[in-house]
């Protein structure tokens, strides 16, 4: 279970997708659940991204209860569970839009006490189904929006809903902030055309914990991963002149190249440029490595 926090418009949404292709890339037999609960899913945008929306199961279409309430949400986790049999991605998006059935049944101005009795809920689903889904190799996205945690004068700032359980559930916890927005001019005309994100991995349990990166997010393209590439590899001294990238233009150089409509070029960059990104990558990493004490 990975879940992914962040502010509005810090790329929630946006990274939820990019794993939705990656997997239906990777994965081409396994189905695609798409929890969308905020009302709020823009089916031009996702097809404009590249996203196959015939790939994509929407469950809240078939059965609304799903993206109503917690209730709901574990009701179809457990439909899809005894669906697949060979691994498949649930995506939610977001869990803050949920409700549960106690708080739908209530009015407005009545007390209540729904912020405790969801993050019991969403426990005692957790405990239900972590095992089934571990069985049935499903992976499950879950997004949050980030609340100020009132009253702090120390520690963390920032809170999300949904308690102790996903902490204590998740295997990888991503919190999504933006770091500044990328304009481009264009016939004297100023206009945002994204954003630079820094995401940092406050828990994994299939990584090194902590690890913090930083990427730009092109609206109707996605993430940059190349210019990420580059901007990772130049950070670190790799020599970079076989690509022929202008120095001073290397952060807006794979941009220059889009915006020309030359993808082969961004396609081509891309392919060369991965190998050696995760080569350096796990040397870099090799090096913070410790052998553990019990070992001869």
């Amino acid at each position: 279970m990975v879940n992914i926090v962040g502010d509005s418009s810090s790329g929630k949404t946006l990274l939820a997708m990019e794993a939705a292709m990656q997997y239906g890339l990777r994965y081409p037999d396994r189905p695609i659940y798409y929890n969308e609960t905020e009302s709020a899913f823009d089916d031009a945008y996702a097809e404009a991204l590249g996203m196959r929306m015939d790939r994509i199961v929407f469950p809240g279409e078939e059965y609304p209860d799903a993206r109503m309430h917690v209730e709901g949400l574990f009701e179809d986790l457990d439909r899809r569970l005894s669906e697949i049999e060979d691994g498949g991605l649930y995506i939610v998006d977001s869990l803050d839009a949920l409700s549960d059935t106690a708080e739908l049944g209530r009015k407005i101005g009545d007390a209540s006490m729904g912020g405790a009795r969801k993050a019991s809920k969403l426990s005692e689903l957790f405990r239900r189904l972590v095992r089934r889904m571990e069985d049935r190799n499903l992976t499950l996205i879950v997004i949050s929006q980030i609340r100020d945690n009132i009253g702090v004068a120390f520690g963390e700032k920032h809170k999300r809903s949904g308690g102790r359980a996903m902490d204590f559930y998740a295997t990888q916890i991503i919190w999504l902030g933006e770091r500044g927005k990328i304009k481009r001019v264009v016939d004297k005309v100023e206009r945002q055309v994204g954003i630079k994100v820094q995401a940092h991995v406050k828990k994994n349990k299939v990584g090194r914990p902590f690890q913090k990166v930083e990427f730009p997010i092109l609206f109707y393209y996605g993430i940059d991963d190349v210019s990420a590439a580059i901007q990772w590899l130049h950070g670190i001294g790799y020599d970079l002149s076989e690509f022929e990238i202008p120095e001073k233009r290397m952060d807006s150089y794979v941009r220059q190249l889009l915006y020309r409509g030359d993808r082969e070029r961004v396609d081509d960059l891309r392919a060369r440029i991965t190998p050696i990104l995760v080569e350096q990558w796990r040397s870099v990493e090799a090096k913070f490595q410790v052998r553990g004490k019990y070992h001869g």
